[in-house]
């Protein structure tokens, strides 16, 4: 939940904003025992809510479906994209994850995509419910002419997210440099090897680093870009499923280059509102699409 960085923490505060003072907000410190999740039905019991939204369906979801069998509590499940994944790693998973899905009062996708994997696993036809971008474009905010095309990554600092990517295509493409300044601005584990990477590729003139995810910052980091690229890697159990940054990027007018991956398809568009890649070579040819051609950028 926010303010961790991610955009499944951010869907959970749109989600919590929406019902406003008639939601209250629980995000217990876990103890490090492995079944220390259990404590967190004491915070159901003592609240007694007349509905629990569980964003993680296990191991939370475990504690909605006790909860509703022990006090006849409801819960909604909010599924967006990796959580399904690992919650059908194998047979155990799978039947507790069923057995879950088939207690909630509804069952929600953040992805068309999502939902079709959902309702083909469980038979349960779960409502489409996509993300809405955190940060938005004020129409009154003017952008300054720049002399250089501004590259930007918005993401938490892992390497599944593929800033690295860019790093490599920037070496690979000495003729960008004089005419690109690329920005990152996250925050998370990898930023030390984010560093190391820009250092041995002799990137510092071009390319910054910042470690923030204050919205503000973000925000003018959306007013002056000029391309958004974010082409996530996908791992076993690990990958993106949708993307709130590549909306966030459109409201400013930015296109985006992303990984051409189910779920991210339908946050960006392509051709329409951005550029879907399968591997480096056509993430080259997207970014040098989009430098060379400030017509198709607009």
């Amino acid at each position: 939940y926010f303010p961790s960085p991610g955009g499944v923490a951010r869907y959970a505060k749109t989600v919590a904003e929406y019902f406003g003072d008639e939601m209250r907000v629980v995000v217990p410190k876990f103890p490090k025992h492995f079944f220390g999740w259990l404590l967190s039905i004491r915070y159901l019991i003592k609240f007694r809510p007349d509905i629990v939204f569980v964003h993680q369906i296990l191991p939370i979801g475990t504690v909605a479906l006790i909860f509703r069998l022990i006090y006849g509590g409801e819960y909604i499940v909010f599924f967006h994209g990796m959580d399904f994944e690992l919650a059908t790693r194998n047979r155990w998973k799978r039947f507790l994850t069923v057995r879950i899905m088939r207690g909630a009062k509804a069952v929600v996708a953040n992805t068309q995509y999502m939902s079709d994997q959902i309702a083909s696993f469980s038979n349960i036809e779960p409502v489409v419910v996509r993300p809405i971008p955190a940060i938005r474009c004020n129409n009154n905010d003017k952008r300054t002419e720049r002399e250089k095309i501004n590259l930007l990554s918005v993401s938490r600092l892992v390497e599944r997210k593929g800033t690295q990517r860019v790093l490599d295509a920037i070496n690979r493409n000495k003729k960008w440099h004089e005419r690109i300044r690329y920005t990152i601005v996250g925050v998370g584990d990898y930023a030390d090897e984010i560093n190391e990477l820009i250092n041995s590729y002799g990137l510092s003139d071009i390319v910054i680093l910042k470690e923030t995810s204050d919205d503000r910052e973000v925000y003018d980091a959306y007013k002056n870009a000029d391309i958004f690229v974010l082409p996530t890697i996908t791992r076993k159990c690990d990958r993106e499923g949708f993307g709130i940054v590549y909306l966030e990027a459109a409201s400013f007018g930015i296109p985006s280059i992303a990984s051409k991956i189910p779920g991210v398809d339908e946050a960006v568009l392509d051709g329409k509102t951005g550029i879907l890649v399968s591997d480096d070579s056509e993430l080259d040819a997207a970014l040098g699409k989009l430098i060379d051609d400030g017509a198709i950028r607009e």
